[in-house]
């Protein structure tokens, strides 16, 4: 479901196209998700009302909109990852896969091949959409329909459509803000707003929304010289539907959430992965460094070549990919309210404190213990910590535990009453331990820069 807010909730992304080829004709365009019953009808159906200039081509003499329509619609959720569709080897086959066809429904009944110059009044250039899945009947949409106030007005669509977009990217909308609405219009069915704001091509089709979440209208176009946007009004819209037999429906009053404060539903592990799958985000490449550095470190010879380390080396790239995982579920919950939000940073905090404390007391445990001339020191800082014996002739050689409880250099790193074995597996666990609370803080501010990049695209 999506998981996105309201009223961003009920805008979806749209495409016509002449066909299943990557050559077809494309038309993109945005659609507001309403809920409408016909005296036929056991319970109401939602459908998708946007611009019917979205959904045809240009007519033979070059007029917009005003060819025949195009006759495959694809539609995109908001809230699921994007799922690109080239052409018809990738077409889709269930609801599943995040892209939705439809059907149009011209309640005007204008030819499929063509709308004559009568039929193109601005104030009749909407249609609605059928989505052919089940489970769109499940999403939102708009919670009233209203009539635009003088408060501000809010145009909420899908500016260049999909083109600046990447696989897997949450499909969520753009708000263009601060618009108000102008008294002359060219007709009462049409709203021309004003605002320092523009809109952009895509935008058709998007849904005007006051300032209490309600309807307001369908956007249409702007003029650029006049910084002027036109809209169709939801009221009329509204009327020319119970004039066809169609009663507008608004959604229960539950609580409507505004941009300021989001609901996020928290989806992590199915995020987590599309965000490790984005290969061509720079943050998920640097989480791939992350991941990978222990077995890049041993094999580039960073580490010295014991049987051991091989092993700690995959044991701890292991670990540092679960412990991104686990960071990004926590940032994710963390979303859901600022409360828990400002704990999660203190938690992350107290992380890196810690991961420093830990840094200077564990990531410097190479020992060596060198018995031959009475010598034990500590010669040097390697990437992971181990012991190394160097024997002498002494005969009878000291025991591992006679090494240990003999040595003196730092002998507060050196579990002495224990085995050489159970020493190196402390040592290893406290490393491990560091690896694991640095990694994920790295990952909570990596996955973090990742979505602020896919909003802001």
């Amino acid at each position: 479901m999506s998981s996105v807010p309201y009223p961003k909730s009920c805008v979806w992304y749209v495409e016509a196209r002449s066909g299943k080829d990557s050559d077809a004709v494309r038309s993109v365009g945005s659609a507001v998700c309403v809920r409408l019953k016909r005296a036929s009808d056991e319970q109401p159906r939602k459908y998708l009302l946007t611009c019917s200039h979205v959904v045809r081509a240009k007519s033979a003499d070059g007029r917009p909109a005003a060819g025949a329509l195009l006759p495959f619609i694809l539609c995109w959720a908001p809230g699921r990852g994007f799922v690109p569709i080239k052409d018809s080897s990738d077409w889709p086959s269930e609801a599943d896969c995040g892209v939705w066809t439809a059907k149009v429904v011209d309640v005007f009944n204008r030819a499929t091949d063509g709308v004559a110059a009568d039929d193109l009044e601005e104030s009749r250039d909407w249609v609605l959409l059928d989505v052919e899945q089940a489970d769109f009947q499940d999403y939102p949409s708009v919670m009233s329909w209203a009539e635009p106030d003088d408060a501000g007005i809010s145009i909420v669509g899908f500016p260049a459509g999909a083109a600046l977009w990447k696989p897997s990217m949450i499909v969520e909308s753009l708000s263009a803000d601060s618009f108000r609405r102008e008294v002359s219009a060219s007709s009462p069915a049409l709203t021309l707003l004003t605002s320092p704001e523009e809109t952009a091509p895509g935008m058709s089709g998007g849904g005007l929304f006051n300032q209490d979440g309600g309807f307001s209208g369908l956007h249409r176009a702007q003029s650029v010289a006049a910084r002027q946007t036109s809209g169709i009004r939801a009221k009329h819209i509204e009327q020319e539907l119970g004039g066809r037999g169609y009663t507008a429906i608004s959604a229960q009053p539950s609580a409507v959430q505004r941009d300021e404060d989001p609901v996020v539903e928290a989806r992590p592990t199915a995020e987590f992965f599309q965000f490790v799958q984005d290969a061509g985000s720079m943050y998920a490449k640097v989480a791939y460094g992350v991941v990978l550095l222990p077995i890049v470190a041993y094999f580039a010879g960073v580490a010295s070549p014991f049987p051991n380390e091989t092993f700690m080396g995959i044991a701890a790239s292991i670990a540092a990919f679960f412990s991104l995982m686990f960071a990004f579920q926590l940032w994710l919950h963390g979303e859901t309210t600022k409360k828990r939000r400002d704990k999660l940073l203190v938690r992350n905090g107290v992380a890196a404190l810690i991961c420093v404390v830990l840094y200077t007391g564990l990531f410097s445990m190479f020992v060596v213990i060198d018995d031959r001339q009475g010598s034990k020191e500590v010669v040097g800082f390697r990437y992971q910590p181990d012991i190394e014996i160097v024997r002498g002739s002494q005969s009878p050689p000291l025991t591992d535990r006679q090494l240990l409880e003999n040595f003196e250099g730092e002998p507060e790193r050196i579990w002495t009453k224990f085995s050489l074995a159970i020493t190196r597996m402390g040592m290893l666990a406290g490393w491990m331990l560091m690896w694991f609370l640095l990694t994920i803080t790295i990952g909570v501010f990596l996955c973090d820069s990742w979505l602020r990049q896919r909003k802001t695209n």
